[in-house]
């Protein structure tokens, strides 16, 4: 087990070396039908999430999920997340803090992540997730992102296909491993007064867990 107070402490001593990087502080706060996570619905309600990231040529990103039906913050993540172009590809390494208190036994996740992009008109993503510490297992992403433009508003349609060697599945469907869901996902962005709206839509064809159709809409502003 990687010890977790000196991931932080590597990752905030490589956050003080870019001195020369602009800073920039944005907020966001969504609102979705559901909380859909990698394949799994983990609410069977409404959720606001609010995140706040700071950037100073890395990322440091707070994210929490406020359960409607249970009225109380179930959820509270700090991820800290760095990218790098190598040729032509992005490549990305990330770690997550993930703190559930309602989830006995398994209230604090670590996590690992790496992913490489290729940016065009359909960029390709491939993203891997490795969960260390009370729970293994590892967790793969291929997606396919564009931007078209559709009776004359520009759209952002994603598709996705996950796998899971045992995480999430181990924890909402034991014993079960493989392909987990296949997502669909289309929204746009609408900027009014200097905010940013994104209404989306998405569709999540599970193999282990129930599909789902879902919606949201979010709310961000960048500070420069």
């Amino acid at each position: 087990m990687i010890p977790k107070k000196s991931l932080l402490m590597l990752a905030a001593l490589r956050f003080l070396t870019f001195n020369d990087a602009d800073a920039q502080l944005s907020a966001r706060i969504d609102a979705s039908s559901n909380y859909m996570f990698r394949g799994h619905e983990f609410t069977d309600c409404a959720v606001v999430q609010p995140t706040i990231r700071y950037s100073k040529g890395m990322d440091i990103t707070l994210f929490s999920n406020y359960n409607t039906k249970n009225k109380r913050f179930d959820e509270l993540d700090i991820n800290i997340n760095n990218t790098d172009k190598v040729a032509d590809i992005e490549l990305s390494e990330g770690f997550t803090h993930v703190y559930e208190p309602s989830a006995k036994g398994l209230e604090y996740i670590n996590e690992f992540c790496i992913s490489a992009d290729y940016p065009a008109e359909f960029t390709p993503r491939l993203n891997f997730i490795k969960p260390f510490g009370t729970i293994g297992g590892l967790v793969s992403e291929a997606s396919l992102s564009t931007a078209q433009k559709i009776l004359g508003q520009d759209m952002n349609i994603s598709v996705l296909l996950g796998y899971e060697s045992e995480y999430l599945s181990s924890l909402q469907n034991p014993g079960s491993k493989g392909l987990s869901h296949l997502e669909f996902r289309t929204g746009t962005d609408i900027t009014v007064s200097g905010f940013t709206i994104s209404p989306s839509i998405s569709y999540s064809r599970g193999f282990q867990m129930p599909s789902l159709l879902y919606c949201g809409i979010g709310i961000s502003k960048t500070l420069e």
